[in-house]
Order: C-alpha cells, then sequence, then structure tokens
C-alpha cells in the first residue's frame, strides 16, 4: 500500500483539535490514499465530515481529535504487531486469553479487497469456522453483472456470495449476526476481520489483540 507524502497517521495527528478536522481528514488523507492505490475506493472508509454521524462544530471536532487520540495510544500502535495468517492462527494457540476461548482478535485490512483476500485464506483452514468479517461492501448482482471475472470488484462479490452470505442473506443481516457473535460468544468467533468501518473493536470485553496488514497504521 503507498502511502502519500502528508498522508500519514502522523500528518492526521497534525490535524487534531482544528475546525475543519474532518473535511481535512476526506481530502488530505483519505483521498491521496485512495488515489494514489487503485484497490482502495471511497466506499472503503467512512465520510468524517458527516454531522449525523459525528455531529457539528464543536462537537464533532471534539469527537475526531478523541477518535485520533485513540489510536495515538501505545498499546494500540500497530507497527510491531503485523501478521500473516498462520501467525494469527499460531497465537490463537499459545497467547493468553486467546487460547482459552477467552478472547478475541481483530485483523484491520487496508481495503475491503485485501479484507476478503484474507477471510478466503482463513476460509480454507480448520480455523476460517471461527472468523468473521465486517466491511461496507454491499454485494450488487446487477452492478457486477459488466465486470470481467478477474477484476478486484468480482473478486469482492465472488467471496461474499460463494464463502460468506448465507442463502438469501443479506450483508446487513450478516454483519449484525457477526457482531453479536463476536460481541457474545468468543468461542465462536474469534477473529474479525476489518476495514474502516469498525475502528475500535466496538467495545468488545472479549478483544485483547489486534492486528494490522496496513502500512498506513
Amino acid at each position: 500500500m503507498t502511502i502519500p507524502v502528508g498522508s500519514s497517521f502522523k500528518d492526521m495527528i497534525q490535524l487534531k483539535g482544528k475546525s475543519d478536522v474532518g473535511e481535512k481528514i476526506n481530502t488530505q488523507i483519505i483521498q491521496p490514499l485512495i488515489d494514489a492505490n487503485s484497490r482502495l475506493a471511497r466506499s472503503d472508509f467512512p465520510d468524517f465530515d458527516d454531522p449525523n454521524k459525528l455531529g457539528e462544530g464543536s462537537a464533532k471536532v471534539q469527537c475526531l481529535t478523541n477518535l485520533i487520540g485513540i489510536f495515538q495510544k501505545p498499546e494500540l500502535n500497530f507497527s510491531k504487531n503485523r501478521a500473516e495468517n498462520d501467525d494469527i492462527i499460531h497465537d490463537f494457540g499459545v497467547l493468553p486469553r486467546l487460547n482459552n476461548d477467552r478472547g478475541t482478535a481483530i485483523l484491520v485490512a487496508a481495503s475491503i479487497y485485501d479484507a476478503c483476500h484474507y477471510f478466503r485464506a482463513f476460509h480454507s483452514t480448520n480455523f476460517g469456522q471461527y472468523c468473521g468479517i465486517i466491511t461496507s461492501y454491499e454485494p450488487n448482482p446487477t452492478k457486477i453483472s459488466r465486470e470481467p471475472a478477474n477484476s478486484d470488484e468480482r473478486y469482492k462479490f465472488d467471496t461474499y456470495d460463494r464463502y460468506i452470505l448465507k442463502h438469501n442473506q443479506t450483508a446487513k443481516q450478516y454483519e449484525e449476526t457477526t457482531k453479536t457473535c463476536f460481541l457474545k460468544e468468543p468461542a465462536n468467533c474469534k477473529l474479525l476481520i476489518v476495514v474502516s468501518k469498525l475502528l475500535t473493536g466496538f467495545d468488545a470485553p472479549s478483544c485483547t489483540y489486534i492486528y494490522s496488514n496496513s502500512q498506513g497504521c
């Protein structure tokens, strides 16, 4: 993943407290990342200037400043916690809480495409039954009908259609079921693969570890 100059997390930190922090995150951080990486799309990211979700004026500034501050905490520094599938599976066998069905982990992917790739990789192992995925992707058969077989959009659609959603199940229904399982049944949903839609583990008490395969972290 390419991180353009001026679009790193360190650059985002400099926006804390500014009146236009939401707009700047959208235009100076997110958009350059999308422009520099063909597999990223605007739908991979939330709107950091959305008053309906973040409030307005000083309330929005405070909300985003606090959010950025959360990821400045040493315990959420992912730079030394990058892992491949085999490493994560190994951790669930040896690390405290993960090895006794009481703890869970989150794997943060750089894009929906990457999240789908990781889900498929885990699905091919015995550990796959304990994995869930939460992204902003909504499979649309009509939209995908003209996509070539080897396109990124087709790959995402096929992942949801073949590996994730059950018969007649919607992405929203799957996500709600998976969130509930991750929160209340850690023995059954041990690893949650997310993009930017879930940024902090939504206060899951069982969430013990966070992995990142995004160089932007």
